[in-house]
């Protein structure tokens, strides 16, 4: 075996860019938008990456026309988190192998830093902020459809719950993919992220189902629940677990009638709590159908984005802002206008209920932007790029001590850029 060498600065960050690609579970079905404008000046906290959104129009009837103003919409995504991972090293440790060193430092670091951003991310996309509870910024709003029963996990065989309250494989699954083909999201690059639970229930659900035998062989060899139902199937340890509200489950509450200052509703009734990321249905309100505006049959769903203690009568703030469809109307959302005295029922569960979110989504729902970080003139420092991720790399040595100390970063943001091509399935 010949003599180790040193360890370079490209080629300790290259096997960390590896090695995070492949440890991310929830971003590595994403968009991911690697924004070279900030490239040569580096990037800092507070700037924005603007994601442009697909355009609607309303089709008319007739020879006559009347010409529709074409109006681009964009989300903002805010940089606002630096995912850093310091570390120091001896000369002696850089004289190891490539191998040795990914072993026992890359790996477990960047394990950390995967489940990091992973858990952060996940955390947004559900109620709107980090799992530090720093806001997104930027972005349109957290996933307002919740499908499945609260409190039991995806895959569970028995029980009575029918309709989108479903739990069983397949029917969970195929009602996410009902949700996501209403929204009319493309048939392909779709994935559902399961926890190890629901991982678990479904593929001893999907045993006795018939599969290709090669899909049940590698089911049964791996223990992981194989693509189906239309989507790719993850198992994410990193899936947030939800903590509904204090409010009752179900019950008629006052809606505002109008909707001219934003989106909330009133609510009347003791001091019982909301939180962000709570979704519920109101009575005669129905979901509609995004290229044709017609009604879907399922009753849309709306999202609260700030959580809020009940004080007597209560404004709060929900999303997304209801727009009722009709003619010439391009982006409508419900089939009528949410009122007062229809019923209200929580899909995030009973009071206080723990949930599992897993998630089924279109890669175009959600988006990871990255942005290249400076590499001082003072220090040795190198930056790598792979699918839309950017990492830098420092190093800065201490002769009194004869170490080197490390840092890895990775500068970003993410935004939940198309909420309605995804779907939370509870657990």
């Amino acid at each position: 075996m010949g003599a180790n060498t040193i360890l370079t600065d490209a080629k300790i960050t290259k096997e960390c860019m590896s090695y995070l690609h492949n440890s991310l579970g929830f971003l590595k079905s994403v968009s991911r938008d690697y924004d070279k404008n900030f490239a040569n000046t580096g990037a800092k906290i507070g700037n924005t990456i603007n994601v442009r959104l697909p355009n609607r129009y309303s089709v008319q009837q007739g020879p006559s026309i009347t010409p529709q103003a074409t109006a681009e919409t964009s989300v903002a995504l805010t940089i606002n988190r630096q995912w850093v991972v310091p570390m120091t090293f001896s000369s002696a440790e850089l004289t190891l192998s490539i191998d040795e060193f990914s072993t026992r430092y890359i790996q477990p670091a960047i394990s950390k830093l995967a489940s990091q951003m992973d858990l952060d991310c996940y955390k947004a996309a559900i109620t709107g902020s980090f799992a530090d509870s720093v806001a997104v910024g930027g972005g349109a709003h957290p996933v307002n459809f919740t499908i499945g029963t609260p409190g039991t996990t995806p895959g569970t065989t028995g029980g009575s719950a029918t309709g989108l309250l479903q739990y069983n494989s397949p029917s969970v699954y195929l009602n996410a993919g009902r949700i996501l083909n209403i929204n009319a999201a493309p048939l392909r690059d779709r994935t559902c992220c399961i926890d190890p639970g629901a991982n678990a229930a479904s593929v001893s659900a999907s045993s006795s189902l018939y599969n290709p035998s090669s899909i049940v062989s590698k089911q049964y060899k791996n223990g992981m629940f194989a693509d189906a139902h239309g989507f790719d199937m993850v198992m994410d340890q990193n899936v947030y677990t939800f903590l509904a509200g204090t409010r009752a489950i179900s019950g008629v509450q006052t809606m505002q009638a109008t909707w001219s200052s934003g989106a909330t509703f009133s609510m009347t009734g003791g001091s019982a709590t909301m939180t962000a990321g709570d979704t519920f249905t109101v009575a005669d309100c129905y979901h509609v159908n995004p290229e044709t505006q017609q009604s879907t049959g399922v009753l849309a769903q709306w999202v609260v984005t700030t959580g809020v203690t009940m004080s007597g009568t209560t404004s709060v703030a929900i999303a997304p802002t209801p727009i009722v469809a009709g003619t010439g109307v391009a982006n409508g959302n419900c089939s009528v206008a949410p009122t007062s005295g229809k019923a209200i029922v929580w899909t995030t569960g009973a009071t206080i209920t723990s949930s599992p979110q897993n998630l089924a989504f279109h890669k175009e729902a959600f988006v990871l932007g990255t942005a290249d970080l400076e590499l001082p003139p003072d220090v040795k420092a190198h930056r790598e790029v792979m699918d839309g991720i950017s990492m830098r790399f420092l190093r800065q040595y201490d002769a009194m001590s004869d170490f080197s100390i490390y840092r890895i970063d990775v500068l970003g943001g993410f935004a939940v850029t198309r909420p309605e091509l995804a779907v939370r399935i509870a657990g």
